[in-house]
């Protein structure tokens, strides 16, 4: 009786060897590792291109508010009871001025110009406090009515958990400008405006303190 000879099993019915187990291990292990560094890098690159637009935006706030700043003009208003009041007023949280504008949604000439908080809006459906600056044409005459809309209404900066304000001028009997958290005064504008911007607890950005002379623009502008 003659046995059957039998055939040497082909590699795909003997499987793989531990070794190439291994190594084939070792390729996933290392394929992963490059997946999470290129996504590591990319969200670090996401991170760093963010925090170059919020230096770029709020670098752009501060510019906008100087040249507008600079460019405030001591004014008065006729108000409805006939007396003449001064267009500008500040406190701690707000800022009223006048100022020429060449270019604006209702064209160029004198606009008056409020600098406070308000609720925007933001691009993710939230609404956050940030800081606007509200545009409307300015009149020799104060209207009756104060709640007239603004033509335009500017976002400088998103998300801000508060502002400071502070004035510096001369004040009575003494000699020396001093600095104060309210400007009233009928008759002049501050020697320097303080401007500063405060973030949320753990926001990158930075807003060092903004220092304006109003009125200080050249008169060529």
């Amino acid at each position: 009786m003659t046995g059957a000879i039998r055939q040497p099993a082909s590699r795909g019915q003997e499987g793989f060897t531990l070794l190439e187990l291994v190594v084939t291990l070792g390729l996933l292990a290392l394929i992963v590792a490059a997946i999470m560094a290129g996504l590591n890098t990319g969200r670090r690159v996401w991170q760093i291109r963010s925090q170059l637009d919020d230096i770029a935006a709020t670098g752009a706030a501060r510019s906008v508010l100087a040249a507008r700043l600079a460019d405030a003009m001591p004014l008065l208003q006729q108000s409805p009871s006939g007396l003449a009041t001064f267009a500008f007023a500040g406190t701690a949280a707000s800022l009223d001025f006048v100022a020429p504008l060449q270019r604006s949604s209702a064209g160029g000439g004198l606009f008056r110009q409020s600098l406070k908080l308000a609720p925007v809006t933001l691009p993710s459906g939230k609404v956050r406090r940030s800081l606007v600056l509200e545009e409307a044409v300015f009149s020799d005459s104060v209207p009756a009515h104060q709640d007239t809309q603004p033509l335009r209404q500017t976002v400088l900066v998103e998300d801000v958990a508060d502002v400071a304000i502070r004035y510096s001028g001369p004040v009575p009997a003494s000699p020396a400008p001093a600095w104060s958290g309210s400007w009233q005064h009928r008759d002049a504008l501050p020697q320097l405006i303080g401007i500063t911007v405060v973030f949320a607890a753990g926001d990158a950005r930075q807003w060092p303190e903004l220092m304006v002379a109003p009125g200080a623009a050249p008169a060529s502008r």
